[in-house]
């Protein structure tokens, strides 16, 4: 359910820049959801059960280190998304994910977005190259911070 006229998908970038076809797929299945201020959306290596869209929230990506101290290492507002990996065919992400500023976002069930991606031409990649090399980034500063590199 989409709610009010004040919370609408648009309000995510990615999400407004797909083709009016494939936002008009996603937007049934798009859930409204509250992100309150520190709430952890998942840990390291959980299996992430949906994506995030968020509009209006922050979400803070941490690494946990050895110590058991986290490091952030990315922040998502309304410019992207939490869940690429199940756009890429993982089930999980390497970091722990907090909400760190208050807001509101969509969340799209894993189950929808592997129908997305057989569905579609799966412009949520496509239309932004910068969220697939943002992936490989964190990764790549995963494996730095671990000492696997």
């Amino acid at each position: 359910m989409l709610g009010s006229s004040l919370h609408h998908p648009n309000q995510n970038h990615l999400l407004a820049a797909l083709p009016a076809i494939e936002l008009g797929y996603l937007i049934p299945h798009l859930e409204l959801t509250h992100m309150p201020l520190g709430d952890a959306l998942c840990e390291a290596g959980d299996r992430l059960p949906y994506a995030y869209f968020p509009t209006s929230a922050i979400i803070s990506l941490h690494y946990i280190l050895e110590n058991g101290a986290s490091s952030e290492i990315a922040s998502v507002g309304r410019e992207g998304m939490l869940g690429v990996s199940l756009l890429m065919g993982s089930e999980s992400i390497p970091s722990w994910a907090t909400i760190q500023a208050d807001g509101y976002g969509f969340r799209l069930t894993k189950d929808r977005c592997n129908a997305y991606c057989c569905a579609t031409p799966t412009h949520l990649l496509r239309k932004s190259p910068r969220l697939a090399h943002a992936t490989g980034i964190i990764r790549l500063n995963s494996s730095y911070a671990d000492g696997s590199c």
